[in-house]
């Protein structure tokens, strides 16, 4: 498993799932957001949709995307306007308070970066998701001189390959010398494999029989 960080300029981090323990997530969300139920789904169905299309731009991603919302809840008051507002104003507010209320970073992440810095090793986190600074925060992760990246920004949900390659340009290293450590093989392991880096898959028991898997535990012993 060590020989995988050989020749390792650049790691690139998922943040759910990855940096913290997930579990029940999404029921706790709905509980804290019972009146946004619908409008949830319709969010987590719209963007299991459009995942992996990339759309080049930021405001063309979220023009689809609350477009395509839109179309799935078929509720006239439901405009893309509407859902728009609804998204950056109430959704991910409510996505940190749940992370904030619930959750703390796994055991040790924040030495893991203290160590890769020793390395000199760049190291990035990229989230499909937006307000990646103040998630970080809610489960006490720093974001001081930290890179951070979300999919919507560059216009394009993981497992798109652009957004890998610019992430590691911005890190001033290339696609062979960049591992990406994530917890879900059908985004992260794919864009990563189709970048052309190495994937590193977060598990939370030992036991699975996946490739190149790994717990944090293991992770953190091996660093």
């Amino acid at each position: 498993m060590t020989e995988i960080f050989q020749n390792i300029d650049g790691i690139i981090f998922d943040f759910d799932g990855t940096l913290y323990n997930k579990k029940q997530f999404a029921v706790k969300l709905l509980c804290q957001n019972i009146k946004d139920i619908f409008l949830i789904k319709a969010e987590r169905k719209t963007r299991n949709q459009l995942k992996g299309v990339d759309f080049l731009t930021s405001e063309n991603f979220y023009k689809n995307f609350f477009e395509k919302m839109a179309k799935n809840l078929q509720n006239k008051k439901y405009t893309a306007e509407f859902l728009r507002k609804w998204y950056f104003e109430k959704y991910l507010v409510a996505l940190t308070n749940t992370l904030q209320k619930y959750y703390n970073a796994r055991n040790g992440a924040e030495k893991i970066f203290e160590i890769l810095a020793k390395k000199n090793i760049k190291v990035a986190v990229f989230s499909d998701y937006a307000a990646v600074a103040e998630r970080m925060s809610a489960i006490g992760l720093s974001t001081e001189t930290r890179n951070l990246f979300n999919a919507e920004e560059f216009g394009a949900l993981k497992p798109s390959v652009r957004p890998f390659l610019e992430i590691a340009e911005k890190l001033q290293t290339t696609p062979e010398k960049t591992l990406v450590i994530g917890d879900r093989a059908d985004t992260d392991g794919i864009g990563a494999k189709n970048a052309g880096m190495k994937f590193l898959h977060l598990i939370e028991k030992n036991g699975d029989n996946l490739e190149n898997a790994v717990t944090w535990e293991k992770l953190i012993f091996i660093l």
